[in-house]
């Protein structure tokens, strides 16, 4: 029978290697993670939110990916009056999870 400190191991030999790698997609619609699908619609997402913009067309307004991720990790830089979450200054999202989701929404 495994004990606690070789489940924890075998947890964190997963995480390390990958396994257990979240792609964009997931970390977008994860209630644990980025959870975007709270307040956006994301095309393909059933019971999307409507207080945020639709995630669509992200590239227009952003065509720069890298201005897309300083959005993400804190959207109050660019809009004082915003309601979403500063995902990085609040480590909500690490950032290799901020660039995971802003690749996935770029391409939307």
């Amino acid at each position: 029978m495994l004990n606690h400190q070789q489940i924890f191991f075998g947890l964190w030999l997963s995480i390390c290697s990958g396994v257990l790698h979240a792609d964009g997609q997931q970390l977008a619609r994860d209630r644990n993670a980025g959870n975007c699908t709270a307040c956006h619609y994301l095309p393909g997402t059933e019971n999307s939110g409507n207080i945020g913009p639709e995630i669509k067309g992200i590239s227009q307004k952003f065509p720069d990916i890298k201005q897309l991720q300083a959005f993400i990790r804190d959207p109050a830089l660019s809009n004082p009056n915003t309601i979403m979450p500063p995902y990085g200054r609040h480590q909500i999202l690490t950032e290799s999870e901020i660039i995971e989701i802003s690749q996935f929404i770029y391409r939307l």
